[in-house]
C-alpha cells in the first residue's frame, strides 16, 4: 500500500510588504518567514510583484490585480487580511469585499484608510466624501456639529468614538487585534454590527540575538533612543524636555530619535529642542534602513517609548527594544501597558518631563535593575517569538495539524474562512454605509 502525502494547509495573507515603508510589512514578512515553516502562504500584494523584495522561501508573492488570483484564494484554507491606517491596505478593503476572511486590526483608527479609499471614488471632493460617510456611519451617536466640513484631529476623534471600523468587521468572518485594549476600542465601534467578538492574538517579536547581552553597566556616554515614527501622539516634546533635564546632569548624554520623520515635523522638533533642551545632543536620524537601525538599536542604552494615547496598536519598536533586551521606559497605555511589569517602566501617558527625567536617570545609574529589566524583556520576546504567534495563527484558524482543506471557524458561527466565489466585476465597491446605528435609537 502506497501512502499519499498530505498536503499542508495553505493561507494567503494580504497585507503589505517591504520595501513599502510600513510597520505592518516587516511585520507580515517576520510572520510569513515563520508561517512558511508551517503552512503554504501566499502573500497578495497591492502592486506588481516585481516592486517588491522577494519572498522568502516557501512563500509566493501575488498581485491583487492578477489574473490568477481568484483561482489561487479559491484553493487558500485561510485568508487573513491585515488592516492599518494607511493606503498600503487599500487592496484589502477592495478583496475583502470579495472574499470573505478573518481581519487582523493592526490598530483600530482607520479614517486615514477610508480618505484613501474616498479619494478613488470621489478623487475631486475625497475629504467632503469621508465626512459625509462618517456622518452616515455614526449618525445620531455623534454631538450635532461634531463633524463640520474638516477632518478633527484624532484626540477628537478618539473622544468621539469614529475608527471606522464597522464596515470590515461586518464582511470579516472573524477579527482578531494584539491587546485587550484594542479589542475594548473595536468593541467600542461596534455599532451593533453583527458581528463576533474580536479575539486577541499574540503579537510576534523578533529573533533574540544567540549572543544577546544583559545591559547592565552604562560605559561611556549615555545613548537614549526613541525608535519609530516621530510625531506629537508619542509624546516627543515631553521627552526631550525631560531629556533636557538629563542633560543637564549628564552633558555628553545623547537622544537619537531612530525612525521616520517629516522635513517640517523635524524642523519644529529642532526648534523645539533648542527652547526647551538647550544644549542637550538632540538627534533625528530620519528613516534607517535595516542594518543602520539595528547598529542604533544595539548601541542603545536605554529606550524611551512613550505614548499620549493607544488607537490599538501594538508597537513593533517596542518588541525590538525587547527582543535586543535594552532597559526599557514605556507609556501605560493600550498594548504597552499589558506587558509584563518586570519587562519595562511603566509612566502614564500624562507623565511630566520631570518624571520622566527622573526614571530615565534611575535606569541609567541601577547596573542591577537594568540587567533584571534586561533578562526579563528578552524572555518575554523569547515566549512571544514569530514562531509561537505562527502557531497561534493556525490554531486560531482551525488548521492546526491539519494535512487537508478545512479552514472553517466554526465557533463563531460566520461564514468560512474558505473563500467564495467573486462576485461580478473586479472593482471592488464603495465605502459601505449599511454598518451605521439606525437614528433615533
Amino acid at each position: 500500500m502506497v501512502r499519499v502525502a498530505e498536503r499542508r494547509a495553505r493561507i494567503a495573507l494580504v497585507t503589505p510588504w517591504p520595501p513599502e515603508r510600513s510597520g505592518i510589512a516587516d511585520y507580515a514578512r517576520r510572520l510569513c518567514v515563520a508561517l512558511s515553516d508551517l503552512a503554504e502562504v501566499i502573500v497578495v500584494t497591492g502592486e506588481p510583484i516585481d516592486r517588491y523584495a522577494p519572498a522568502p522561501d516557501g512563500v509566493r508573492l501575488v498581485c491583487a490585480k492578477d489574473r490568477s488570483l481568484d483561482g489561487l484564494l479559491k484553493g487558500c484554507d485561510a485568508l487573513v487580511y491585515f488592516f492599518g491606517n494607511s493606503h498600503f491596505h487599500l487592496h484589502a478593503h477592495s478583496l475583502l469585499a470579495r472574499f470573505p476572511g478573518a481581519a487582523v486590526f493592526h490598530e483600530v483608527q482607520l479614517t486615514g484608510l477610508y480618505l484613501r479609499i474616498c479619494e478613488r471614488f470621489a478623487p475631486d471632493r475625497a475629504m467632503p466624501a469621508l465626512l459625509d460617510l462618517i456622518r452616515e456611519t455614526y449618525g445620531d451617536e455623534l454631538p450635532a456639529g461634531a463633524i463640520g466640513e474638516e477632518l478633527p484631529e484624532w484626540e477628537r476623534l478618539f473622544e468621539l468614538g469614529v475608527f471606522m471600523t464597522r464596515e470590515i468587521r461586518r464582511r470579516a468572518c472573524v477579527s482578531f487585534v494584539h491587546s485587550q485594549a484594542a479589542r475594548g476600542l473595536l468593541e467600542r465601534d461596534s455599532g451593533g454590527v453583527d458581528a463576533p467578538p474580536a479575539a486577541v492574538l499574540p503579537f510576534g517579536m523578533p529573533e533574540v540575538p544567540l549572543r544577546s547581552a544583559t545591559r547592565g553597566e552604562v560605559r561611556g556616554a549615555p545613548l537614549v533612543v526613541s525608535l519609530g515614527n516621530v510625531n506629537a501622539i508619542k509624546s516627543t516634546d515631553r521627552l526631550i524636555a525631560a531629556f533636557g533635564r538629563v542633560a543637564a546632569r549628564r552633558p555628553h548624554a545623547r537622544l537619537v530619535f531612530a525612525g521616520p520623520v517629516s522635513e517640517s515635523d523635524e524642523r519644529h522638533w529642532l526648534s523645539y529642542s533648542q527652547e526647551h533642551a538647550r544644549g542637550a545632543c538632540v538627534e533625528f536620524t530620519g528613516y534607517l534602513e535595516p542594518a543602520d537601525y539595528a547598529a542604533i538599536v544595539g548601541q542603545a542604552d536605554l529606550a524611551v517609548q512613550l505614548r499620549a494615547v493607544s488607537t490599538g496598536e501594538a508597537s513593533a519598536a517596542i518588541a525590538d527594544c525587547l527582543a535586543a533586551g535594552i532597559p526599557t521606559i514605556v507609556s501605560a497605555v493600550g498594548w504597552a501597558a499589558e506587558l509584563p511589569s518586570d519587562a519595562v517602566v511603566q509612566v502614564a501617558p500624562s507623565a511630566e518631563p520631570s518624571l520622566i527625567a527622573e526614571r530615565i536617570d534611575e535606569l541609567l545609574d541601577d547596573s542591577a535593575q537594568r540587567a533584571e529589566l534586561s533578562a526579563a524583556a528578552v524572555r518575554h520576546a523569547s515566549d512571544n517569538s514569530f514562531a509561537s504567534v505562527a502557531a497561534a495563527y493556525l490554531a486560531v484558524l482551525g488548521l492546526a495539524g491539519v494535512g487537508s482543506p478545512s479552514g472553517r471557524y466554526e465557533s463563531t458561527g460566520r461564514p468560512s474562512l474558505l473563500p467564495t466565489p467573486p462576485g461580478s466585476g473586479t472593482a471592488a465597491a464603495p465605502p459601505s454605509k449599511a454598518t451605521r446605528r439606525p437614528r433615533g435609537r
